[in-house]
This record gives C-alpha cells, structure tokens and sequence, in this order.
C-alpha cells in the first residue's frame, strides 16, 4: 500500500499513515513483557498498545522521532476528522440520545506544533482511571501476573489460570505511578493519601457518565474463550481468526471483557490506550 501511494507522490504527499494496536495480547497465548497483565484487563499489559504514525504529510522534522504523550482509539477519529476538516460532531446520534464523542484532536502534538498530548486523562473503565503519572485501579482486578519474556510453557496454552489471578484492590484502590513504574509492581496508595482521594473523587465523577453499548445486560453476546483459543491452535497455526463456527462466521466483533464467573467473555464499552511510538 505504501509503495503505491508513493508511486503517486500527489496522493503520498496528501496522507497519513495510521497504525494502533487496539489493547495488550491475550496471556492464554501471548507475552506482554515486562508488564502487568493482558487483553481483558485494565493493567498495562491490557491497555498499553504500540502506535506510529507515517505519511507524506507529516512534517519532516517529525520523522522518525518519538512521542510519550498519552492517546485511545477514539482519539484516531477526532484527528482524522480534523485533518479532513470536518466537524467530528455526530448529530443523529445526539439526537438519539447517545453520548458526544470523546476523542481529542492529537495533530498539534503529532505535528510539532506542540509536544504535549490534549489528552491528560484516561477513563479506562469503570473500576480504573488514569491521570497524569498516577493509575487508580478499584475492585478485583483479573489477569494479576506478570509475563515472561520469552512465552509461556506449553502447559498454560488456552489455560485460564492467568485469567483467574486475582489482585483484590477494594473500594479504595491501589495506585500505581505508570511513568516510573509501568510494569505495575509497587502500589502506592498508602503513601500517596491525597493523590489517592483526588482520583477516587474523579474516577466516581466518571462512572456517572458511563455509557453501556449493551442495555440492558441481557442483550450482550457470549462465547466460549475455549473455543476460539483451541481453533487457533488447531486449525491457524497459532495465529487469531478467522472465527468460523458451523459454516458461519462468529460474532466476534467489539472488545470483551470476562463476566462474573470467568469463563465466558461478554461484549462491552472499553477505551484502549497508547502512549505513542515513533513517527515513521
């Protein structure tokens, strides 16, 4: 695809080249060393996705540099629309009642216009917040382990016992500073007491205006972690999708998250995040 916008150097000059990961990899299969965690989890191993950014129009002297600034998905659409100049506004959807979109134009950053994200918050769900440096997780947090740098052993291939590693953090919480300390080892909400109270303040601010792509509950779909994770193994070498089920495709689709009894994963609204890599 690169070579043949280049080829057109009128239609390379005029793009950009986005590339974002959507969230950590699964544990059942995949290592996100050195940190915490995996998909379905709100721990960096879950959220921190890799990101660059390429194109004929970006500014020269931002290639091949690096940003650290934070941005999420839906940040994507918003820049987009800027550089299309085109309001991002959704007005059928006001007008059915749905929330306004939450992304930030991440261009002025992206282009050097600035070297500081519009983006200093992260509501990554309903039980974790970040803001700034400082990361407030509440609850029971799943997938509670730290990866390996090479791969899992072959034993835990589709194994669930990652999944059912628990870190119990309470109404409270645990605070994680994820600047200096991304892989999540040392939490420090006893030693940081109003930093702590400042982000359970806005963190229930928050959960107010959470919005639920599936309401009432009943509505969302379920499938069986097992079965797509053994037909990676057994019919795709290894590698996810296509999800085939009965002659059909599967309605995998959306991003997941485990319900209660941690053996089924149900469709919900989550953010993915990213601090931004190096500008191709």
């Amino acid at each position: 695809m690169v070579g043949a916008l280049q080829a057109r150097p009128s239609m390379w000059e005029n793009s950009v080249l986005i590339f974002s990961a959507d969230n950590g990899g699964p544990l059942e299969t995949m290592t996100n060393y050195p940190l915490r965690g995996g998909k379905f989890s709100d721990f960096e191993g879950g959220i921190r996705s890799a990101a660059f950014v390429s194109g004929g129009y970006l500014p020269a002297a931002m290639r091949g540099s690096t940003l650290d600034g934070y941005a999420m998905l839906a940040d994507w659409y918003v820049t987009i629309c800027g550089l299309a100049s085109v309001d991002p506004t959704d007005e059928r959807a006001a007008a059915a009642g749905l929330p306004p979109v939450d992304g930030l134009d991440l261009w002025p950053m992206l282009s050097g216009a600035n070297r500081t994200s519009p983006r200093t918050e992260l509501p990554i769900s309903s039980a974790t917040l970040i803001v700034g440096d400082w990361k407030l997780m509440t609850g029971t947090q799943g997938y509670n382990t730290w990866s390996p740098p090479v791969g899992w052993p072959a034993d835990y291939y589709c194994d669930d016992r990652n999944a059912s590693a628990k870190l119990e953090c309470g109404e409270g919480g645990c605070l994680f500073n994820v600047r200096l300390d991304p892989s999540e080892r040392h939490d420090l909400a006893t030693k940081n007491a109003s930093v702590l109270e400042a982000m359970q303040k806005r963190l229930e601010a928050m959960r107010a205006t959470v919005w639920h792509n599936c309401d009432p509950p009943s509505k969302c779909a379920y499938v069986d972690p097992n079965d797509y994770c053994a037909n990676t193994h057994s019919q795709w070498g290894d590698a996810y999708g296509p999800y085939w089920r009965g002659g059909g495709l599967h309605p995998f689709s959306g991003n997941y998250s485990l319900d209660p009894t941690g053996r089924r994963l149900r469709l919900s609204a989550r953010v993915e995040s990213s601090r931004l890599g190096e500008l191709g």
